[in-house]
């Protein structure tokens, strides 16, 4: 295929910054050369006929294997790529030849791939399952859309390899990921790091978050899920890619020659003719997706915002986590707002949009405000107290058809700037947890809702295991003092090399935080009851990921309701007291 003219410049931009010469080239070399991966594409015809066929390759980089599957007579080829530079190249690979209408690039995780059941003849996954997340999920979301009859050709590192095939570091790959993460912090953090190029640490810091399987763990992997779908065992065997196999019993051990293999390969065909329930996980996951969002994937929820100056504003704020793992969820979370449609939606059972004056404590983006105008509210409010946030919300509304019912403010805490009985609904969404003193932010809410307004509120579920901003175990049970203590340790060396950045900012707004349980909140309305006629609606665990309501009374760190992420109540101000 002769490469259109604005993919090979977009290669030369993307090599560019790399300062190292025979690393830029390797990067151009690898982006402008197919000729190679032709090797991948004889093997996979040795087990399916590529001719007429629709191909998935998961992980597709700059569109090399798609480009290889159509020269072989694919009748259409999809690839899916996390890397939103990868991923620009290559639509721009395609773009204008012949095989642009034969051709799918999409941006979304490997977890959860935006297509429906039994959709492809052929998938291939070459290098890439090491970097997922989830390795279970990953596989089993394949086998999801993989038609019967159809083949998952993989291909990952081999575990036994005595070197790390990313940075060539003996036995690192052998380490747990904690371990590997202090290794590697003392590399980028201490004067080795002056030895090594950019490249090399961009590679040391990617290999940190790898799962890497050994061969015998995918084998397994592939077994368990067996009882979901009638799968056989086509091929598997250890490989140095153009050299040699090694086909003999897949060994958990590491000792002998397959050691000496660089990477591990399995071929997996899903059997016809059988009826298998889908894996649970991955239909849960992706059903929850489309249910949650309405959308198949990341991009196309992007896509959907009507701001283009918006996005190219949190876009630019962005531009330093590039590269980063908790890039793409950090820019969805900004941009979308479909995650507030489905909240509005939990919202009405108690309370009627249309003709309505809200306040969202806590704003964010102003999604939230967005989905309420949609509804039918005759005004939306929003108070926020980091800047940038603002900066963004305001920019949601700047040519919107609501621009002239929003009203968004920076917010210090203390008084709200508004009239006391301003509002018909006062919504706040895990915030009270950020306030310096949740009673006297609770007042000031109650002060400016209209009688027989709606008080809606939830907060993380303090008797979860996990604290949900930083992801640790049990932290968030502790008392203030103890956890203001705690964490700046963790925020020093050594332990500060194993967090990114993300990370550190999440447990620095961890600091002075005030996470009432659910029975202390509780209790706290009550005491507000003798200065405001409150009535409660409802109050209850729950699980926003799986739309589950468990009421409970329970306070204990026992029982069902620790399984629960959030605890929601919701208080009507009473009219004519």
């Amino acid at each position: 295929m002769l490469l259109p003219d604005p993919f090979i410049k977009a290669v030369e931009a993307y090599a560019k910054p790399v300062e190292d010469e025979a690393a830029r080239k390797n990067i151009l070399d690898h982006h402008l050369n197919s000729t190679p991966l032709f090797s991948y594409a004889s093997a996979i015809e040795h087990y399916q006929t590529i001719k007429g066929k629709e191909i998935l390759s998961s992980g597709c980089s700059s569109g090399g294997f798609v480009s290889m599957f159509l020269e072989k007579g694919a009748t259409r080829a999809y690839g899916v790529e996390t890397d939103p530079a990868l991923v620009n190249l290559a639509r721009l690979r395609f773009a204008g030849t012949e095989w642009e209408s034969q051709v799918q690039i999409d941006s979304c995780s490997g977890e959860v791939l935006p297509y429906p059941d039994d959709t492809f003849d052929i998938i291939s996954s070459l290098h890439v399952m090491e970097h997922t997340q989830d390795n279970g999920l990953y596989l089993s979301e394949i086998f999801r859309v993989l038609k019967p009859g159809g083949i998952l050709f993989l291909e990952i590192p081999n575990r036994y390899f005595r070197k790390e095939q990313h940075t060539q570091i003996p036995y690192i790959h052998y380490l747990p990921m904690r371990f590997r993460k202090w290794v590697t912090g003392c590399i980028t953090k201490t004067f080795l790091a002056q030895k090594v190029t950019p490249g090399f640490l961009h590679r040391l810091n990617l290999m940190t978050n790898l799962h890497f399987p050994s061969p015998a763990q995918l084998m397994d992997m592939v077994s368990a899920l067996s009882s979901h779908y009638d799968l056989k065992m086509e091929d598997a065997f250890y490989h140095i890619p153009g050299k040699a196999n090694f086909r003999q019993e897949i060994t958990p051990y590491l000792i002998g020659p397959h050691k000496k293999m660089n990477s591990f390969r399995m071929v997996v065909r899903k059997l016809e003719n059988k009826a298998i329930k889908p894996v649970k996980t991955g239909e849960d996951t992706h059903a929850q997706w489309q249910k949650l969002t309405g959308y198949n994937s990341y991009q196309e929820a992007l896509d959907s915002c009507p701001s283009e100056v918006l996005k190219q504003a949190v876009r630019k704020h962005l531009k330093p986590m590039e590269g980063q793992r908790e890039y793409d969820n950090t820019l969805f979370s900004y941009i979308d707002y479909s995650r507030f449609v489905q909240w509005s939606k939990e919202i009405e059972p108690y309370f009627s949009f249309p003709g309505k004056r809200i306040l969202s404590s806590g704003c964010g983006t102003g999604g939230c405000l967005y989905a309420f105008l949609e509804k039918g509210a005759e005004h939306a409010s929003g108070i926020e107290v980091e800047s940038h946030l603002v900066d963004f919300a305001k920019l949601r509304f700047e040519d919107s058809e609501f621009a002239n019912q929003v009203d968004i403010r920076l917010y210090s805490g203390g008084t709200l700037p508004y009239d006391n009985e301003s509002f018909d609904l006062v919504y706040s969404m895990h915030v009270l947890e950020h306030t310096e003193d949740n009673e006297e932010y609770l007042r000031e809410h109650l002060r400016v809702l209209k009688p027989g307004g709606l008080l809606f509120l939830e907060v993380p579920n303090r008797y979860f295991v996990l604290e949900q901003h930083v992801h640790l175990r049990y932290i968030h049970w502790l008392s203030k003092q103890w956890r203001n203590r705690l964490i700046p340790v963790f925020l020093s060396p050594p332990f500060t090399w194993l967090l990114s950045e993300d990370r550190r900012n999440r447990m620095r707004g961890m600091i002075d935080f005030n996470l009432p349980s659910p029975a202390q909140l509780m209790d706290l309305m009550e005491e507000l009851k003798e200065d405001y006629p409150l009535e409660r609606e409802d109050a209850f665990f729950h699980n926003p990921s799986k739309l589950k309501f468990k009421p409970t009374r329970f306070p204990y760190l026992v029982g069902k309701q620790r399984k629960q992420l959030s605890f929601r109540i919701i208080f009507k101000k009473r009219p004519g007291d």
